[in-house]
């Protein structure tokens, strides 16, 4: 496939344009030059074909519908090996499986072997984008964004208390090596304090203000189980500037945290001075139903996000796996997830669930404008899928379930489903053999 030749891919697609409309077009042409779509063609003519193939190629992946590649808003790469581990409770899960994980991270050996996998596991099933935690280990930041093909922020967790000996930092440590990769990688960067239980709001101040100056991410998590929320606010009233805070945002507030460049897990306990931070501070809600899901769906247990809420308030949401937290990274199985957990608030369908995961997150990641859609003048990242057999009067919505929609037992299925990715015009993983 030669640089700057153009080539016209033949198949389905659809195009997700909001939360209530998908576009769904049956054999049609994208035309793609240079990395870019420069068109979509609703009808293929033999004409346009024979023209084509005179100056590039014509690819034939009838059979195959085409979608946006992925984007995850928030997950842990060094935290795979956990996926499926017992999940009793956050915290217990945390201590007990996640962070000894973590700790192995320090090797660089093992980080590099770990990243180059974790890498086709994002082609396999499609993520292009998204925002991703390393450890506490600086090198996990430069792994994540040299090795994963897409639009990617990462960030280095930081722990400067109530953490383990083996992952605990100063303060002057997680400052240093704030400053060091915030300086470097800049708007590819995420500060990441990993919580607030185990950062002190000192160092919290401090690498808020070095977002703000080097433009970077922040992601941490916010108000995911109630045992979390009530040890937050326990242990920051110990802390006299925070005496009385009335919630779990209002540390992230006033420690400088919040932005609307800033991404919060989670989200599901909100009291309303928490939503009013939120708001004021434009900053955008992670859901990740997956990892929110009961345990005996291989969830952590920790409720259902409040979508209606979210809705009335005008709150910034996208979806997410939280891998590890979330047991698979596939965000089609975040979708079904999605859409059978809201099942009974009416608020949430298949159409709604690509387009958070795709456009929505793109666009909370700042590259909206060429990415996360399939539209002329945007990056050629997709993906391809199996596409249901034609039937009459069928509209987005009605191919989106059938593609997704599936028995829990079938869910380990989703990491197999995509036939094809591809990134600025290049096909990157394919299932499909040679063509």
């Amino acid at each position: 496939m030669a640089q700057g030749r153009p080539t016209l891919i033949l198949c389905d697609l659809i195009n997700p344009v909001n939360d209530r409309t998908a576009l769904l077009v049956r054999s049609a042409g994208i035309l793609i030059e240079s990395g870019h779509i420069k068109r979509i063609y609703h009808h293929v003519s033999n004409g346009l074909q024979k023209e084509i193939s005179k100056k590039g190629e014509v690819l034939d992946r009838t059979g195959l519908l085409a979608m946006p590649g992925f984007f995850d808003l928030h997950f842990h790469w060094v935290q795979e090996h956990v996926c499926l581990m017992p999940k009793d409770s956050l915290l217990t899960w945390l201590k007990n499986y996640t962070w000894p994980l973590e700790k192995k991270f320090s090797n660089l050996n093992f980080a590099k072997k770990e990243a180059a996998h974790f890498q086709e596991k994002l082609l396999r099933v499609g993520t292009l984008g998204g925002a991703s935690y390393g450890s506490v280990h600086g090198h996990t930041v430069g792994l994540g964004l040299n090795k994963f093909l897409g639009h990617f922020v990462v960030g280095n967790v930081l722990m400067t208390m109530n953490s383990p000996s083996y992952l605990l930092q100063s303060e002057k440590e997680a400052q240093v090596l704030t400053e060091t990769l915030a300086a470097r990688y800049r708007k590819r960067y995420a500060v990441t304090p990993r919580f607030a239980p185990t950062v002190h709001p000192s160092t919290m101040m401090k690498v808020a203000l070095m977002a703000k100056r080097y433009k970077t991410f922040v992601q941490t998590h916010l108000c995911e189980t109630k045992e979390e929320v009530s040890y937050v606010l326990d242990l920051y009233r110990h802390f006299p500037e925070f005496r009385h805070i009335e919630s779990y945002a209002e540390i992230y507030g006033r420690t400088g945290i919040l932005g609307p460049r800033t991404i919060v897990g989670h989200g599901i306990y909100l009291s309303a001075t928490d939503i009013k931070w939120l708001l004021k501070t434009k900053s955008i809600i992670a859901h990740c139903p997956t990892s929110n899901a009961p345990i005996r769906e291989q969830g952590l247990g920790s409720g259902r996000f409040d979508l209606l809420q979210a809705d009335q308030k005008g709150l910034r949401w996208a979806l997410a796996s939280d891998v590890g937290g979330g047991p698979y990274l596939s965000m089609f199985d975040v979708i079904h997830s999605f859409v059978r957990q809201q099942k009974t608030t009416g608020r949430a369908n298949y159409t709604r669930g690509l387009y958070r995961a795709t456009a929505a997150g793109a666009g909370f990641l700042g590259v909206g404008n060429q990415a996360g859609q399939l539209r002329s003048g945007y990056q050629a990242n997709l993906i391809f899928v199996p596409t249901p057999k034609r039937r009459g009067g069928e509209e987005a919505e009605d191919v989106l379930r059938r593609v997704i929609d599936r028995k829990l037992v079938e869910r380990e299925s989703f990491n197999h489903l995509v036939a094809e990715t591809w990134w600025q015009g290049k096909p990157v993983f394919s299932m499909l053999g040679a063509k």
